[in-house]
């Protein structure tokens, strides 16, 4: 019911997508008529020496411990709130850590005790997100703190979840990066309708994101994401293992180069 009232919510507040190219009748009967389409997915060869996982199953979980939240409003205060609250280990696996205060808060909980895992992406596309990425990486390694890198037959592992003390599994549509977990609570839509122009011109000369709390003037560039964080042993087990054998199968993080960005 959470996520079909943001989905209904975000709908209302959308702008109609420009249609790229003109559609024949026959095209337009084919998208209307609610019909099915045969399509064929290829499967692909698994890597040489990869886990591969089970075939998923279908069953019910209870959700007396289930908390669905979505970004970015208190995206970053629910994340930060399961991070504190580990007092044994923390498992992360993840694309990128790009946010200094999360990068800090993995720091903080190695430093208090707590077994932290950061497993993160062999590469990452964005040099942008590389720099950063990295610049995290390299202060947890001077804190203590080795991450590790994911297998490198993929080159780009997009996963994002976190296991906190064994007993709950959080998952993520983003990464723990400022877009995703904005350092503020509140986005209230645009009061003046539409979308507002940024001064650089924003994604396709338009911005994307919120505004700040009574100022239309001011924007935050946030992505929307959809969080959840579910205790439930078997889909943690599911998770644990896949942490495990892909940490098996990476390498510890070094300090790189910053001519390689």
């Amino acid at each position: 019911a959470f996520y079909q009232s943001a989905f209904e919510t975000d709908w209302q507040l959308a702008d109609g997508w420009p249609l790229g190219r003109a559609y024949s009748d026959a095209e337009k009967a084919d998208l209307s008529s609610g019909g099915q389409l045969p399509v064929v997915v290829p499967q692909p060869d698994a890597p040489a020496g990869a886990y591969v996982t089970d075939a998923p199953v279908l069953r019910e979980v209870s959700t007396s411990g289930a908390l669905a939240w979505a970004s970015p409003d208190f995206a970053r205060s629910a994340l930060l709130e399961q991070v504190k609250a580990a007092t044994t280990s923390l498992r992360v696996m993840i694309y990128q850590v790009t946010d200094d205060g999360l990068c800090t808060a993995l720091a903080d909980a190695n430093d208090r005790g707590v077994r932290v895992d950061l497993l993160v992406s062999e590469d990452i596309y964005g040099a942008d997100d590389k720099t950063f990425a990295w610049a995290c990486y390299d202060r947890l390694l001077d804190r203590g703190l080795t991450p590790r890198r994911t297998p490198s037959y993929y080159r780009y592992s997009h996963q994002k979840f976190w296991i906190v003390d064994g007993k709950g599994v959080g998952l993520s549509t983003g990464n723990w990066s400022p877009s995703d977990f904005p350092d503020q609570d509140t986005f209230p839509p645009y009061s003046g309708g539409g979308r507002g122009a940024t001064e650089d011109g924003g994604f396709g000369g338009m911005t994307y994101g919120s505004q700040v709390q009574g100022d239309n003037n001011t924007w935050v560039k946030t992505n929307r994401d959809l969080n959840l964080y579910l205790e439930d042993a078997h889909t943690v087990g599911i998770f644990n293992a896949v942490i495990d054998e892909d940490w098996k199968r990476g390498e510890d993080w070094t300090k790189q180069s910053w001519s390689d960005v």
